[in-house]
């Protein structure tokens, strides 16, 4: 049930590039119908992935306390030693100060027509992202690093958080904040020469958080990576289909079945060539 939940929250994702419109001399394109379907859709997704974290609770300290960090993989136990207070909370202002950086884009001139399809890019990349991350959560119910530390407090170690290690939601979100921006700012200007640093900051300022949250005792490097890629690719991929010309191009969406979903794809070949893919799930 788990698992088909998260492939449904996936599906999602991909519906929200569904904005097939002409081309108009701008750099993305929005459509109500479909955009609104997506929020629509992820609002509700989004409620549904609270519910599915909830339904865990907190792990009694006889659980804890049968933890063997020898069921860890070996690139993932160094983690369980680490615990500063002064990384976590560096980790938090980076999250906190993710959500400013999409508005970096509104100081560019060639966003003046294209604010509010920016905005709405930006609400839906947050939305499924958390979405993603929330399910994942839910869905795996991983102990965070320190609760395998039995020199860290009992009060610390048991928290309502404690199974909620995979993915890392700090990472994801500062990973999907991080490269939407780049990729709006490379968009709105292809021919940019401080591209090679927008998108260099991309890369790192994500991959800083992902270290603090390692250093932090909070994740394990696998969880890092897992949000990193999970938000990276949200983040890029948003703009990637609402980006006018791709979208005369390739339409995706998502159908309704019998006993499930349906994901269909369309792209047109050569500008008149049409070819069209379907998978039921």
């Amino acid at each position: 049930m788990n698992g088909k939940f998260v492939v449904f929250i996936l599906a999602i994702f991909c519906s929200s590039t569904c904005v097939c419109q002409n081309a108009k001399p701008k750099t993305y394109n929005w459509s109500w119908d479909k955009d609104g379907a997506v929020l629509a859709s992820s609002i509700a997704g989004y409620a549904g992935s609270r519910y599915l974290i909830s339904q865990n609770g907190t792990p009694s300290l006889s659980a804890v306390r049968t933890l063997d960090f020898n069921t860890l993989p070996s690139f993932d136990r160094g983690a369980i030693f680490n615990s500063s207070h002064d990384a976590a909370q560096l980790s938090d202002m980076f999250l906190f100060g993710s959500f400013a950086l999409p508005f970096i884009s509104f100081l560019d001139k060639n966003s003046n027509s294209q604010k509010g399809v920016i905005f709405g890019m930006m609400f839906e990349t947050l939305l499924i992202n958390t979405n993603i991350t929330n399910t994942f959560k839910g869905a795996t119910t991983r102990f965070r690093p320190y609760a395998y530390n039995l020199a860290i407090h009992e009060d610390v170690s048991i928290t309502s958080t404690t199974q909620q290690s995979f993915i890392s939601g700090h990472t994801s979100t500062v990973a999907a904040t991080s490269f939407f921006t780049a990729k709006v700012l490379t968009d709105m200007n292809p021919d940019s020469q401080l591209k090679p640093l927008i998108w260099a900051s991309a890369f790192v300022v994500p991959a800083i958080t992902g270290y603090l949250r390692y250093s932090a005792g909070k994740h394990f490097p696998s969880d890092i990576v897992a949000g990193y890629g999970v938000g990276a690719l949200i983040g890029f991929f948003v703009p990637h289909f609402h980006k006018i010309n791709h979208n005369d191009n390739v339409r995706l969406g998502v159908l309704p079945v019998a006993g499930g979903l349906g994901l269909s794809a369309n792209m047109n070949l050569n500008g008149s060539q049409e070819t069209s893919t379907f998978i039921e799930f």
